[in-house]
């Protein structure tokens, strides 16, 4: 890089932890370009219900505080995988700016709400 002049960065992550990765649920291609998978939903009739997100190895951990949520405290917790917050960000300003300047036409939803 320095040696012929290129302007770039390289960015390595390294990871201690080995995960295995779940397999894709059905047709999801559009969400992981949207930037979020669909979740893995918790009890259905629980009168608590949060939302936890997680990238990479940290979705493990996100994960496990799915079931201690749930066994211990009663809370619900839908786990989503999130594979790009600028996705999600850009998708719902768009949305909004949309919505904003057509008013009189039907308001359009986030693809990941």
């Amino acid at each position: 890089m320095y040696k012929d002049g290129e302007n770039v960065f390289y960015y390595i992550t390294v990871m201690n932890e080995p995960y295995a990765m779940p397999p894709m649920p059905g047709d999801v291609r559009t969400a992981f370009c949207a930037g979020c998978t669909f979740p893995t939903c918790g009890q259905r009739e629980a009168k608590l219900r949060a939302q936890l997100f997680g990238s990479g190895a940290i979705l493990n951990e996100a994960l496990r505080a799915q079931e201690i949520l749930e066994t211990k405290y009663g809370v619900a917790a839908d786990v989503w995988s999130v594979t790009s917050y600028k996705e999600l960000y850009s998708d719902g300003i768009e949305t909004e700016r949309w919505n904003r300047l057509h008013p009189g036409e039907k308001p359009r939803v986030p693809i990941r709400h």
